[in-house]
């Protein structure tokens, strides 16, 4: 420690009195100690700043940015680092500037990022890389209707029969699972006319084995239908 530093005497002063030494106290604004750095010019700040050791600074390192606010006032940090020269304050005033660029920085991208069109833009690109991903499906899903549609129309167009003829030796490009869906009511109305051939028994019994869902439960009426015309 430097005997007689104004500042080291300053901070003589603020441990004797319990001084607020915060820079950013919001409840007292360490107007002490301010008005205690106030009572002195620039130059003499600097001068005391330029005979600060590391441990010092690095102890004190909120009197040390007071020092450097009020060293300051009619210049800049930058400008007050340039009358320092190669001292322990200047190397820590340097990173002082640097940590502080640095949070600026940080906030002009967080603002910039979270500006009201920035936050459209993601909007937007997050909608279009969604509607990217599911477009393959969204086209299976278009292509599967024509698929449906196609077969619907031919099956239409076939009497009970040969329909069944046609189910149960054809391949087609959907399940025939699903096409027993598409044909339960019009079978289940020939069940119940009693309009069923012993052919047609044998290709829904088959197509229940194989497949199951409506044809099983065309099967089932099929079976009651015989055992309500047996009783």
């Amino acid at each position: 420690m430097n005997s007689g530093n104004l500042i080291e005497e300053i901070n003589e002063r603020a441990n004797a009195g319990k001084w607020c030494k915060r820079l950013y106290c919001t409840t007292c604004t360490a107007r002490n100690l301010r008005a205690a750095l106030a009572a002195h010019s620039s130059a003499e700040i600097i001068e005391s700043l330029k005979a600060l050791d590391d441990d010092f600074i690095a102890t004190n390192f909120d009197l040390f940015l007071f020092t450097v606010v009020h060293a300051s006032k009619n210049s800049s940090p930058e400008d007050t680092l340039n009358t320092l020269g190669a001292t322990p304050a200047a190397g820590y005033l340097r990173m002082t500037i640097a940590h502080h660029a640095a949070g600026i920085e940080r906030s002009r991208k967080y603002d910039e990022q979270n500006s009201p069109e920035a936050l459209r833009a993601l909007r937007l690109a997050k909608k279009t890389r969604q509607l990217n991903a599911s477009q393959p499906h969204r086209d299976l899903k278009s292509a599967d209707k024509d698929v449906n549609r196609s077969v619907i129309e031919m099956l239409d167009s076939l009497l009970t029969t040969p329909l069944l003829e046609v189910i149960s030796k054809d391949d087609f490009e959907i399940p025939k699972r699903a096409i027993g869906g598409m044909v339960f009511e019009r079978i289940q109305e020939h069940i119940r006319k009693g309009e069923i051939s012993p052919g047609d028994k044998i290709a829904i019994n088959a197509l229940a084995i194989a497949h199951g869902g409506h044809w099983k439960q065309l099967e089932r009426l099929i079976v009651r239908a015989a055992q309500t015309s047996d009783s």
